[in-house]
């Protein structure tokens, strides 16, 4: 566990970052010297001035996400173990269906998402890796939503193609993945670490809660609807036997991937 490297992406947001998923991650017993915090290229001596010295403190770049994906890729080595996380992680949890007129636990004098617990997230990351060898695969990741509604119908793991959401991410480095749309980075992500090994890890019966869409800076300045249709026209070009239009009720055009079995057995 001291060899994984925690990538954290962050933009205008040195104080959330500080009270959200460094937080997360000191509650968590990371090490700090194992957190490398890319931030965009006139933002880095106002990270270094606010936060602990033994963070650290790269330069990630300011061309969108994507950009920052793929200096993320460049800077660590080659099949090097790494989680990716934004900057506004507030918890993680996993499923946990209680009987009768149990009531969910309180966390903090805050009462947790129904049928969901405090996830061991130490042992979240040691087992993604692990199956990631076992299977040689190289991403994993969790289910993208906090519902365990949906949660509850599916398997607890699956190796064929899903998107994995870039909030929380474990993959193995690999210098030859290079992402471009910096509206559905995530699901480029899964596409490619598909196609390249056949499968990636989808943890159903896990999730992490996140203020993605709140407050300045981060995504939020990313995402307008020029960009966003930009993005479903460079998806669905790109990858048109995997990507298809999704009708739902979000204000930006979205995307869904199409069911593709993974090839391990």
């Amino acid at each position: 566990m001291d060899k994984i490297k925690y990538a954290v992406r962050s933009y205008k947001r040195h104080k959330t970052i500080k009270n959200k998923t460094l937080s997360f991650l000191n509650h968590n017993n990371i090490p700090k010297k194992q957190i490398y915090i890319f931030v965009g290229e006139n933002e880095i001596d106002i990270y270094k001035n606010s936060l602990d010295s033994e963070y650290n403190i790269v330069n990630g770049g300011s061309k969108g996400t994507a950009y920052c994906d793929n200096k993320i890729t460049e800077y660590f080595d080659e099949d090097e173990k790494i989680v990716l996380m934004d900057d506004d992680i507030k918890e993680s949890y996993e499923l946990f269906m209680r009987e009768g007129k149990e009531k969910n636990p309180r966390n903090d004098k805050r009462l947790l998402p129904s049928n969901l617990r405090l996830l061991d997230f130490q042992l979240f990351i040691k087992d993604g890796f692990d199956l990631l060898e076992s299977y040689n695969l190289t991403l994993f990741g969790m289910y993208p939503v906090c519902n365990s509604y949906f949660m509850k119908s599916t398997k607890p793991i699956e190796l064929d193609l899903n998107f994995i959401i870039g909030r929380i991410c474990g993959f193995i480095n690999k210098k030859d993945i290079i992402l471009y749309d910096d509206c559905r980075d995530d699901y480029e992500r899964s596409i490619k670490h598909f196609k390249n090994t056949g499968g990636v890890v989808r943890f159903n019966h896990t999730c992490c809660e996140a203020d993605t869409y709140i407050g300045s800076g981060g995504l939020a300045e990313e995402r307008t609807n020029e960009k966003m249709d930009q993005s479903v026209n460079y998806m669905l070009t790109t990858y048109p036997d995997i990507v298809s239009k999704k009708k739902c009720k979000s204000k930006y055009p979205e995307i869904r991937l199409k069911k593709v079995k993974s090839s391990i057995k």
